[in-house]
């Protein structure tokens, strides 16, 4: 899930390759597995120049969970897992 830089209200999905979906810039944006879809909320604008994930939902039955939150700094800062706990990288 992608916020379009030209119009902040509108949300990209560009390009579907069976169960995935890319943007054209080969973002991956969503991906579908055993009935789960995930979706990718990316961070293209941020200080390190490269497009960074914030967030990983999942769809199953119709609801939508947050899955993982990414906090970064000039690196990957920490990874949350709601129900897992959170901290800095490789102590999750």
């Amino acid at each position: 899930m992608l916020v379009n830089k030209d119009n902040p209200t509108r949300i990209d999905f560009e390009v579907k390759y069976g169960p995935k979906t890319w943007k054209k810039n080969g973002q991956r944006v969503k991906k579908v597995a055993v009935g789960v879809t995930t979706l990718y909320l990316v961070d293209e604008l941020n200080p390190s120049g490269y497009a960074q994930v914030l967030e990983e939902l999942t769809v199953s039955g119709g609801t939508t969970n947050l899955t993982r939150a990414y906090t970064y700094g000039p690196g990957l800062i920490s990874l949350r897992q709601p129900g897992r706990g959170s901290g800095p990288c490789g102590e999750v």
